[in-house]
Parts: C-alpha cells; sequence; structure tokens
C-alpha cells in the first residue's frame, strides 16, 4: 500500500480535519499516518473552544521519525495552528515524503481570514506553498496568497489568472474550491503542469449547490482530491471525484440548518472512492 501522512488539527468534536481525511484516505487504499497540529475540543466553527498548539509535539515526533527510518509516498497538510509549523512541515516535505506534497492552506472563507489567522500565517504558509506539488484553496485563500483582491463569482478569466499565479508561487499544480457555476452548480478548477514553462492541463467540474453550508467539506475535498492523485488518477479524474464525493456527502445530510457545524454525514458515500 502507498503511505500518506497528513498534518491538520485533531477536534474532538465535529467533523472536519484529521476526522474527515483519515477515513477518506484509508478508503481510497493508502495507509494513513498523522502529524496533529493541535488538539481542540471542537473545530473552530463553534464559540467557546480549548486548544493546544503542537508545535513542540511535531518537532519531537519528526525527531523519532527520523531515528526509526519512517519515510512516507506522500505528504497532505491542512490545518496550521501557527505560523512555526510551517517550518515542520518543510522538514516533513524534504526529509520525509518521496513523493507528491499537497498543501490545503486553510485559512479562510467567504471573503475572511479564520479566527487566530494573521497576516503572519498567511505568509507563513504562502511559503509553504512553494515548497508544494500541488496547493488547494478556496476562492478567499487564492485571493490572500496570490495578494488578489478577493472575487464572490469570478469568471472563467479570471479563474485562470489565479491559478496560474498560484503556480507562479512554485507548485506545479493548482485546485481551487467553491466556484460558482452556470445554474446555481459550484465545484472547482485546476491547472496541472508538466513544468514550469509548460501551459498545462486545465480541468473543472461541478456539481447542485445545496443550500446548507457545512463545515469540514473542504477538508473531504483535499483528502479525496490527494488519494486520487497519489492513486494515480488523471487530474480530470481527481478532480471530477472530488467534487462528485462532497456533493453526495451533502446531498444524504439532514437538511437542518442547526447541524451545519456538526458536519456533513460522508460515511454514507465512501463506498464511491473505493478503488477499481
Amino acid at each position: 500500500m502507498k503511505t500518506i501522512v497528513t498534518v491538520q488539527d485533531l477536534s474532538c468534536y465535529g467533523k472536519c480535519a484529521l476526522m474527515n481525511a483519515v477515513p477518506v484516505l484509508d478508503v481510497m487504499g493508502l495507509s494513513a499516518s498523522v502529524l496533529p497540529t493541535a488538539l481542540l475540543s471542537a473545530h473552530t466553527g463553534f464559540p467557546r473552544v480549548h486548544a493546544r498548539d503542537l508545535t513542540e509535539d511535531m518537532d519531537l515526533i519528526l525527531d523519532r521519525w527520523e531515528a526509526d527510518g519512517i519515510r512516507f509516498d506522500s505528504a497532505l497538510c491542512g490545518y496550521l495552528a501557527s505560523p512555526a509549523q510551517a517550518a515542520a512541515v518543510e522538514r516533513l516535505f524534504r526529509d520525509f515524503t518521496r513523493g507528491l506534497k499537497i498543501l490545503d492552506p486553510a485559512m479562510g472563507d467567504n471573503g475572511r481570514l479564520y479566527r487566530g489567522v494573521d497576516r503572519g500565517m498567511a505568509d507563513a504558509v504562502r511559503r509553504l506553498a512553494g515548497t508544494s506539488d500541488v496547493i488547494i484553496p478556496n476562492l478567499t485563500e487564492a485571493a490572500e496568497l496570490t495578494g488578489t483582491a478577493y472575487c464572490e463569482a469570478p469568471g472563467h478569466d479570471m479563474i485562470r489568472e489565479l491559478l496560474r499565479a498560484l503556480t507562479a508561487l512554485g507548485p506545479a499544480a493548482a485546485v481551487i474550491t467553491g466556484i460558482p457555476g452556470e445554474g446555481g452548480t459550484i465545484g472547482a478548477a485546476g491547472l496541472f503542469k508538466g513544468a514550469p514553462e509548460d501551459r498545462g492541463t486545465y480541468c473543472e467540474a461541478f456539481s447542485p449547490r445545496y443550500p446548507l453550508s457545512w463545515h469540514g467539506t473542504g477538508d473531504l475535498f483535499a483528502a479525496c482530491l490527494a488519494g486520487a492523485l497519489v492513486r494515480g488518477q488523471s487530474p480530470e479524474e481527481a478532480v471530477s471525484l472530488s467534487v462528485r464525493f462532497v456533493a453526495e456527502a451533502i446531498r444524504v445530510s439532514p437538511s437542518d440548518p442547526s447541524l451545519e457545524r456538526h458536519g456533513v454525514h460522508f460515511e454514507k458515500v465512501l463506498s464511491m472512492l473505493l478503488p477499481r
């Protein structure tokens, strides 16, 4: 089995981050390990959160892995608890990861940075993007990383410009999520380059937009995309599968606004990710 390590927080309640990523990666036929960035009583969508920063523990875990000769075929980095953790991720990418290094810059949404995310964090994630192979921001994060004004409904030309600007940071591929499409749809668009001078392969996929805005769906998308790419699916297949998986997870979840922050019932549709 191919191995992958995912770097994210562990929220004790609320389906997001590691609680979403590990089941998805395991079902997709990968052997998943974790490097936790923080321990949270619940994700930050809840009003009262106890949080413990695990920066020191990350360094100690990497020291033990180095002593034991542990290495991974790929890595997926999500939420960081502080800018200092970017250095640990750079070390993980450089010294422990043989293949794809994938970054989901979990910093904000709907035109705003998350609570506790400041410019120092944005700068650290931008530097980390330069050491990644694939980056998966939403529209808010793409604008922040590229220094572009946030636009809620960008056209095709603006999306392509954002993708080119993201790959100019260093990664060979970028996928932007949460893009509004025609007829009330929502989806993702990606640019995958084979070389710096290559104009790249552009792909996009859309699904119906459902009325609720569930927490943790970005984590599901990133894990699905990472799993698909690591197991050798084409960019087009990976983006399409990830969009369809998240849409189906939302579709089968209760249409109750009071449950949005608790997370979608993605367990019901994990079977669509099984290797064929």
